[in-house]
């Protein structure tokens, strides 16, 4: 059609001047067939599907409209497929509850209901991957804990920033020390 050719002229001499690259990240509101056509007809060059949100039939169906748009519009639009790593969570605890700083709490990988005083992390090597010194981030950082020591069972930890412990919570581990295996 008519506006597919002046798309694709416009679209060809707009990638001589710019190297920048749209990347979109699609969710609930931006996934249909049409507001992705209009995504890609403002100039959309990059689609980011979230696997961690979303099931898998709906990211195929995503990915097939993408590629048909691509092929009505002789453009091609990049897929990026970004895959969840493992996650490390909470286990359960009896109520939710608040730690403050100073406050001292015990993290242990043994499949226990926490309380302020001892917590589950669902990480089955964080006894040896773990070192004094080092920082577990809970509840997707809100709150801090440094590792003070540990022993057979636990590690003994103080809290740094405070916030709100529950369930399921995702906790996050920089040190990079971890034997976990990832797909990369």
């Amino acid at each position: 059609t008519q506006s597919t050719g002046k798309m694709n002229s416009f679209k060809h001499n707009v990638d001589k001047l710019i190297k920048t690259k749209i990347v979109c990240t699609l969710g609930p509101a931006s996934s249909s067939p049409e507001v992705l056509e209009e995504m890609i007809k403002a100039g959309m060059d990059v689609v980011r599907l979230n696997f961690s949100h979303g099931k898998h039939a709906e990211m195929i169906e995503i990915f097939n409209t993408v590629r048909k748009l691509s092929a009505k519009y002789d453009y091609q639009v990049a897929i990026i497929c970004d895959i969840q790593g493992p996650k490390i969570r909470t286990g359960s605890v009896k109520e939710p509850f608040t730690v403050q700083p100073g406050d001292k709490i015990k993290v242990t990988p043994d499949n226990i209901v926490g309380d302020k005083n001892l917590v589950q992390i669902n990480y089955a090597n964080i006894l040896e991957d773990l070192d004094k010194g080092d920082l577990i981030f809970v509840n997707d950082g809100i709150v801090k804990l440094t590792v003070l020591g540990k022993s057979d069972r636990y590690l003994e930890c103080v809290v740094d920033a405070g916030g709100t412990i529950s369930d399921h919570k995702g906790c996050n581990i920089p040190s990079g020390n971890l034997s976990v295996d990832i797909l990369t």
